[in-house]
């Protein structure tokens, strides 16, 4: 017990008699703010062209497809990261659109095709629903996300590289 007491006692009056070096001949604190203030660095960042407007194209798309808005915009539709064949695979699968319903050959035909345009995705997603191309892409819906997945899933990160 008398050990601990010396020990502590030793080290208080140890740590207030040390003179700190750390910071240099500093003598008061408002001297010690003013050096180590906040001092942002300049950054700069280079997108190409195509990156650029693909990064704005982005949160357009977010804020087109919540909720509150629901605006129809084509170039999120058919924007470099949205693909069309796995939209429809994945509608399929949720349920949104019932495969069996379809039976015209032309439309079965489309689904089958590697290439679906957003026409052919409007047209099947009018013809077998209720629901139009902007209800189907809203990001919150009461179907709980529908295909939101089209614009959040497959955006390429290429304006971070």
């Amino acid at each position: 017990m008398r050990l601990s007491v010396f020990s502590i006692v030793s080290l208080v009056l140890g740590s207030a008699l040390a003179k700190d070096d750390y910071f240099g001949e500093i003598d008061n604190r408002a001297e010690l703010f003013k050096i180590t203030d906040f001092e942002v660095p300049d950054i700069t960042i280079n997108f190409s062209d195509e990156d650029y407007k693909n990064f704005f194209l982005t949160y357009q798309c977010h804020y087109d497809t919540s909720r509150q808005h629901l605006t129809r915009n084509d170039e999120c539709y058919s924007a470099p990261w949205v693909n069309l064949n796995n939209a429809i695979a994945r509608a399929f699968n949720k349920g949104y659109i019932d495969r069996n319903a379809i039976t015209d050959p032309n439309d079965l035909d489309l689904i089958e095709s590697k290439n679906m345009t957003i026409t052919d995705f409007e047209h099947i997603v009018t013809t077998y629903t209720n629901s139009t191309l902007e209800t189907m892409f809203a990001r919150t819906s009461p179907k709980s996300q529908r295909l939101n997945f089209l614009l959040e899933v497959n955006i390429p990160p290429t304006f971070l590289n």
